[in-house]
């Protein structure tokens, strides 16, 4: 984050001093950013030709911070948690206001961070404005109300179970990362969840511990008056104290070779295939996650090459999709293939880490400038309301703590060639990064 501040960065791609040179295909959102004196980072964007506002406060804590033994999953509890009353408004007097209001407020749990969100007109900022703020400063629960959430967290994932999705990713996420938490789900370990009524005080300081405004980032994005805004801000989120204090996550073991899990599913189900391999952390200092954009565009779109192959072509596959969010430290770059016929598991992991370990070297210039041309669009495409220019500008800064970031990523992107999509592609897809997980049907005798 920036050091304690309130100066203004006008827009996006003016900020003096933090891009060298002007950016050949800027990302124009006028961002004003700010720090408060708690820490508190605080970007707002006038959009003067809408009365729709949005607030989102993004704390950059996820499962990936959940490094205790025995306690995962309290990520995802306090998404839960902070729905149900703070010191000055219960959970009805909450409710009360959003259907006063017309609001709509949500929330989710990433490895990565918690995000909260309120959209409502842009005559309500205060009244919301302040219900926000008593959440994160004043977020107050007895012991029965921690043990009634928990309880519905493992309703949650029971849930979950019936479908083999969350087994698969608890499965990859294990043999992948054997000693970072990116090797549990967001859901935590099972057993954990089962333990979770007897971590009150853990939760408490799992709290205290994250839920600080030097670890967060306030946007509000919508038809309002900075300077207003901003005041409000500092009146209602100025007695939030700083303190955050996180804890080492422990860094992964390098790995040498190919990992493989074989699951069977004991009700009707398609075989599936899952395959992923290590990737980087998100840097603004290299352009590994440009190269993984441009070839899931080449490959997993509905005009790439694998996906024309394995689903439309010879329909093989029914499905086949890529997950590869950026991520705070090492992640994954996963296929995801739902298959008609288990008995073609095998050919189509050769076909598909055939085809990505050389899919740079049958790009061409024009395919590479038609996809550049199309993720930019693409981005410039969501920045038509609200809560989209929000999620672009958090979804960047809770990563570096420079929402600058998004401008970064497309300049990148920009001047992206083949020889370094070549290059990164020979890094990424090799068999000692590769992690896989079958699913098949259960043999019944």
């Amino acid at each position: 984050m920036h050091q304690n501040r309130l100066l203004p960065f006008i827009t996006l791609f003016l900020a003096a001093g933090l891009i060298a040179q002007p950016s050949a295909r800027p990302i124009q959102v006028p961002v004003e950013e700010y720090q408060l004196q708690n820490g508190l980072t605080v970007l707002l964007v006038p959009m003067p030709n809408t009365d729709v506002m949005t607030m989102q406060m993004t704390v950059r804590v996820g499962s990936r911070n959940e490094v205790e033994f025995g306690k995962t999953g309290f990520a995802h509890f306090f998404e839960h948690m902070m729905f149900r009353g703070s010191k000055h408004y219960s959970r009805e007097r909450r409710d009360e206001m959003i259907q006063q209001y017309g609001a709509d407020a949500n929330a989710w749990t990433s490895d990565d961070l918690t995000n909260y969100f309120i959209t409502a007109t842009v005559s309500a900022l205060e009244p919301l404005l302040a219900m926000e703020a008593d959440r994160f400063i004043n977020l107050t629960y007895t012991k029965e109300d921690f043990q009634t959430e928990a309880g519905a967290i493992l309703g949650e994932y029971n849930t979950g179970r019936s479908n083999p999705v969350l087994t698969m990713s608890e499965a990859l996420r294990a043999e992948a990362f054997q000693r970072h938490t990116y090797g549990h789900t967001v859901m935590g370990y099972y057993t954990d969840i089962l333990a979770m009524p007897n971590q009150y005080e853990h939760s408490l300081e799992f709290f205290r511990r994250y839920y600080r405004p030097d670890n967060a980032i306030l946007t509000i994005v919508g038809g309002i008056e900075t300077a207003k805004a901003l005041a409000l801000v500092k009146k209602y989120y100025g007695p939030w104290k700083p303190g955050y204090d996180p804890k080492p996550v422990p860094q992964e073991f390098a790995q040498h070779e190919s990992r493989e899990v074989a699951l069977t599913w004991s009700t009707q189900t398609n075989p599936q295939l899952w395959m992923a391999w290590k990737i980087p952390a998100y840097s603004n200092s290299n352009t590994i996650y440009q190269v993984l954009d441009v070839l899931k565009e080449a490959q997993f779109s509905q005009w790439g090459e694998l996906y024309k192959r394995l689903v439309i072509d010879e329909q093989i596959t029914r499905s086949l999709r890529v997950e590869s969010d950026r991520s705070r430290d090492p992640g994954l770059f996963t296929v995801q293939a739902t298959l008609y016929d288990e008995t073609l598991i095998d050919s189509v992991r050769t076909v598909i880490s055939t085809t990505l370990s050389q899919a740079g070297e049958h790009l061409t210039e024009e395919q590479l400038t038609r996809i550049k041309n199309h993720l930019y669009y693409a981005a410039t495409m969501r920045l038509n309301d609200p809560s989209s220019v929000a999620y672009q500008l958090l979804s960047f800064a809770q990563l570096t703590g420079d929402y600058h970031s998004l401008q970064y990523y497309y300049d990148q992107l920009e001047a992206l060639d083949l020889s370094t999509i070549r290059t990164i592609q020979q890094r990424i897809f090799q068999p000692a990064r590769l992690t896989i997980v079958t699913l098949k049907q259960e043999v019944h005798q």
